[in-house]
């Protein structure tokens, strides 16, 4: 999982920092960082389920048949996906595409031509560079958000990349803005991405339960008690929706 959100957090980083690289070498490592994050994902997604999802359900309703076969399916399943995720890390192309990470990394750090005598940066321009890239992330969440209904779910997945990606640049660019200010815009895309997160954790879960049914008929009573269940929790998150959009609506752009 941690593994996950690095690999979303340097891909946010190729995105905000596109046009120090070259546009054909940018893409074809963001690529092959997204296959890496694929092959991790199902390992993810099973270990949440398994983790996360089920035990609250089985603390309910100790005992239940129902949730014990649902829970030996998805061990299964869990299982395989490790097996995938430990190939996808002990491949050669996993340890190609480090090297060539760290080859294009050295490449970045090399002083620019408005550099300091020490090398360093002008701290200036790039702060201007944080808020200019700050402003167009918080642009794209509000467009994203723009005549949003809580009931369009592909909206609402939109919603919560672009603030995923303005969470992760605002914590790039954290030491060049007034704390403050930092802590607050981290927040308030926090509270969507929480608020959101759980409404994704209900749509992952019913593909996987979905799996799990085709597989397996007789372990439908299960999965209608943890779809239902999970389905009731987006629902209440998303109650929390408005007010939290209202704060994020509200926000200015960083000076």
């Amino acid at each position: 999982h941690q593994a996950r959100v690095a690999l979303r957090r340097l891909r946010s980083a190729f995105g905000i920092f596109r046009d120090a690289l070259p546009r054909e070498h940018a893409a074809a490592l963001t690529e092959r960082l997204r296959t890496l994050g694929n092959a991790l994902g199902a390992a993810r997604d099973w270990d949440v389920f398994t983790t996360e999802t089920l035990p609250p359900m089985e603390t309910a309703m100790p005992g239940s048949p129902a949730l014990a076969g649902l829970r030996d399916a998805a061990e299964t399943r869990r299982h395989e996906a490790r097996r995938i995720a430990r190939e996808a890390v002990a491949a050669q192309s996993y340890t190609a595409l480090l090297l060539d990470l760290v080859a294009t990394l050295v490449a970045l750090a090399r002083p620019a031509p408005d550099a300091s005598p020490d090398g360093t940066a002008d701290a200036p321009g790039l702060r201007d560079f944080a808020r200019d890239a700050l402003a167009r992330r918080g642009k794209r969440v509000r467009k994203a958000g723009r005549n949003l209904s809580v009931g369009d779910m592909p909206a609402l997945h939109a919603v919560r990349i672009e603030a995923k990606k303005l969470r992760y640049a605002t914590e790039f660019f954290q030491s060049l803005l007034p704390r403050k200010q930092v802590r607050a815009g981290i927040s308030r895309a926090a509270d969507l991405q929480e608020i959101l997160g759980r409404v994704n954790d209900a749509a992952v879960t019913a593909e996987l339960l979905a799996v799990l049914a085709r597989e397996d008929e007789r372990l439908s009573h299960g999965t209608g008690i943890v779809l239902g269940w999970t389905q009731a929790r987006a629902c209440l998150a998303l109650e929390h929706f408005d007010a939290a959009w209202a704060r994020f609506a509200k926000s200015r752009r960083a000076r």
